[in-house]
């Protein structure tokens, strides 16, 4: 009898790993962020996260107002993440208001990444690059880590952009307009 129940348990969490590939709401119960000074904690599903992601699930271009410090550039870190991983072939751009912030923004995923399940960790390539600026996975899939420019994003043909920080970046107008062509 306990090897059956062991069997089932197994086939639940299976079922949920799948659910989690195909789904970001059903991926976020696995995701631990980074917290400073505390380590990997798992995401709090406070209101506006359940709103953010509900707005992912529907809105293909999105701006949002938000107060400080309270972990959007994280979610949208899971986000990227997510995408690079399990949309085929997805091409993740995160233009960030400086490059340092741009490192910051994908080691955040990178971070995510290394406390997943290994059933949710889609292998790294080991014949692309795989540094600050850049994680790409066997799949095909990658995000890149662009600090904000004129031409950041231009000649890319991103499956999604995300302007962390957008009301600070210099050049958003032209480099908005030099992606939505890709997008």
């Amino acid at each position: 009898m306990t090897a059956y129940l062991e069997d089932i348990q197994k086939e639940k969490l299976l079922t949920k790993y799948a659910m989690a590939q195909r789904s970001f709401r059903h991926f976020l119960p696995f995701v631990k962020v980074p917290v400073s000074g505390v380590g990997m904690v798992p995401i709090e599903m406070w209101p506006y996260v359940e709103e953010v992601v509900a707005d992912l699930e529907t809105d293909r271009l999105m701006a949002r107002p938000k107060s400080r410090k309270i972990g959007f550039t994280t979610i949208l870190s899971a986000y990227a993440l997510w995408n690079g991983q399990f949309i085929p072939l997805a091409q993740v751009l995160d233009i960030s208001k400086g490059e340092r912030d741009s490192h910051i923004f994908l080691g955040k995923s990178k971070a995510i990444y290394l406390h997943l399940p290994p059933e949710l960790q889609i292998p790294l390539d080991p014949n692309e690059p795989n540094n600050r600026e850049q994680m790409s996975f066997l799949n095909g899939g990658k995000i890149l880590a662009l600090p904000s420019t004129a031409d950041a994003g231009r000649g890319f043909d991103p499956t999604i952009c995300i302007y962390d920080e957008a009301d600070f970046h210099e050049f958003l107008e032209e480099s908005y307009f030099a992606i939505k062509p890709g997008l």
